[in-house]
Order: C-alpha cells, then sequence, then structure tokens
C-alpha cells in the first residue's frame, strides 16, 4: 500500500481488506468481532487508558479502520448475495426452458 498517510487511500485498502474478509471468512458481520480488532490495536502498541490522548487518538484510528472494513465487507457480502440471487434465477429459467422441451417433445412424440 502506497501513500498510507492519504485518507482516501487508505480507506480504499480498508474496505478492499473488509471484503477479503468475507470472501476467505465467510463469517457474519458481528460487532464484537471489530471491537475485538479495536482492542488488539490498543494492546499491540500497548497504551493504557491512563496515556489519554495517545490512547483516545489509537481508538479512533481502530474505529476508522474498521469503519471503513465494515463498509467493504457489506459492500461484498451484498455483491456475493445479488451474485446468489442471480444465478438461482438462470439456474431456474434453464430448468423452466427444459422442461418446455421435454414437455414439447413428449407431445410432439404422442402424435406420430
Amino acid at each position: 500500500m502506497s501513500h498510507p498517510t492519504n485518507a482516501t487511500t487508505l480507506s480504499k485498502y480498508l474496505q478492499q481488506l473488509g471484503g477479503r474478509h468475507v470472501q476467505y471468512t465467510g463469517v457474519t458481520y458481528k460487532c464484537s468481532y471489530w471491537k475485538t480488532f479495536i482492542q488488539a490495536l490498543i494492546d499491540v502498541v500497548g497504551v493504557d487508558k491512563n496515556s489519554g490522548d495517545i490512547h483516545e487518538s489509537l481508538f479512533l484510528l481502530g474505529n476508522f479502520c474498521v469503519e471503513q472494513m465494515r463498509i467493504g465487507y457489506k459492500i461484498e457480502y451484498l455483491l456475493q448475495r445479488e451474485a446468489e440471487r442471480i444465478a438461482i434465477a438462470q439456474q431456474k429459467k434453464r430448468d423452466g426452458i427444459a422442461k418446455k422441451v421435454v414437455t414439447y417433445n413428449i407431445k410432439n412424440n404422442d402424435h406420430h
């Protein structure tokens, strides 16, 4: 990722990351997962609540990251649901056409 200080670029990257979570995990969105991510970020840096502004800054950064990942997650989830809906509709259409062909062939064979 280039230019991590650019919020727009960072947002795009985090949204893509959130989308990949849907693809790889298949896990439904749960708020507790995101809270765990924020807490892990704070724990890894080693900041406690007594650190004041530093703790608050990491909390805000974590919330920003989570919100962007959540957006990407929801977008990808909705795309997958729509793709499944389209695939089901296409299969039903193919099944309907195949049934009509079989019915047509049966009717035509009865007349000969």
